[in-house]
């Protein structure tokens, strides 16, 4: 991912059961920087967060790295999801998400510096959905979607938002049915 200034960013999971367990994230170019762990984004001792598809990275508009992610209890994978400005000792909880049950995340800039985090809530069998303010230091309301009936697989969450709309396309499986992909928009 590149950023405002032209650095390219990677992050990724590290899935050690040890206490490396967690997010990291480097630059990695004009030149590589030493990796950082996300706050609170696991250790061997807490429950396998693992995200199950790409590391939910973006650079914003107005500059800064954010990093969109799980953060494990013990026995919860996903007690809420986190936004981590990378570098930052704030670390913002995403309302809507303690559910305990949010998988899939997903985050992408939208214009004028706004962020859109996106996730799937198992425990309710919807998508939802929440924007920041213009500066990334506060939240909207959430939105939730319905996702079609009797899904017994869902297999990918991505959004796209940086002319305004906010797009998700989403894998899904349903009852007897082939993989398919299952696609809404949402308007700020």
């Amino acid at each position: 991912m590149r950023d405002k200034s032209g650095h390219i960013w990677a992050a990724w999971f590290d899935g050690s059961f040890d206490p490396k367990q967690g997010y990291y994230i480097a630059q990695v170019l004009p030149s590589a920087t030493a990796r950082v762990k996300a706050p609170a984004s696991g250790a061997g001792s807490l429950a396998n967060n693992q995200p199950l598809e790409a590391v939910a990275l973006a650079a914003r508009v107005g500059g800064g790295v954010y990093l969109a992610y799980c953060v494990p209890t013990k026995t919860v994978p996903c007690a809420h999801i986190a936004l981590w400005k990378v570098g930052s000792a704030t670390v913002r909880a995403v309302p809507g998400s303690a559910t305990g049950h949010a998988s899939h995340v997903a985050i992408a800039p939208g214009p004028s510096g706004h962020l859109s985090i996106a996730w799937f809530d198992a425990g309710q069998n919807k998508i939802r959905t929440v924007r920041t303010n213009a500066a990334a230091t506060g939240f909207g309301a959430v939105r939730t979607l319905n996702v079609p009936r009797n899904i017994i697989a869902f297999d990918g969450l991505q959004i796209e938002g940086s002319q305004g709309p906010l797009d998700l396309v989403a894998l899904v499986v349903q009852n007897g049915a082939t993989p398919s992909y299952w696609a809404a928009e949402i308007r700020p």
